[in-house]
């Protein structure tokens, strides 16, 4: 459901963003539409944000440069939704991070068969050496054997 930003006192402007594309400065191609703010009720502005959210956009970074920055982020991340574009520079503006922005990356999780077909997968070598006795215990070898095989193991 869309948000109702009268209840927030903006409206909202779209405005082609640009990119750098090419050796210059000033070689720029367009990567789409930019959602930008406009207060339309200051008082409902303050109501909303309060004094922190607007006195912190006037050290130079304008609401305008923040959603500029938050669309251009978006566009080229394949998001093209107009009301999707305004909730992340929203969300901008009241200083939380938007989710889409973070690079996603991978953890590898390393997996260790143990003699019994079960895995272990934490980092602690001597527990998993003692899920390895255990498991050769439970299969039959005597415990000093298996002790000593377990031992061997590493991560």
């Amino acid at each position: 459901m869309a948000r109702n930003w009268n209840e927030v006192g903006i409206s909202w402007s779209a405005e082609s963003v640009s990119r750098r594309h090419g050796e210059n400065a000033s070689d720029k191609a367009v990567i789409g539409t930019a959602q930008i703010p406009l207060v339309a009720d200051l008082d409902v502005v303050r109501n909303h944000f309060g004094d922190g959210v607007i006195t912190g956009s006037l050290n130079g970074t304008s609401w305008r440069v923040m959603a500029q920055d938050v669309s251009r982020r978006m566009l080229e991340k394949g998001t093209k939704d107009a009301e999707a574009i305004r909730e992340a520079v929203y969300n901008r503006l009241r200083g939380i991070r938007n989710p889409v922005m973070a690079t996603p990356r991978t953890v590898e999780v390393k997996v260790y068969t143990l003699p019994d077909g079960t895995t272990y997968s934490g980092t602690n070598l001597a527990e998993y050496q003692a899920a390895y006795m255990a498991a050769l215990v439970d299969q039959g070898i005597p415990a000093d054997t298996a002790r000593t095989i377990a031992l061997r193991q590493t991560l």
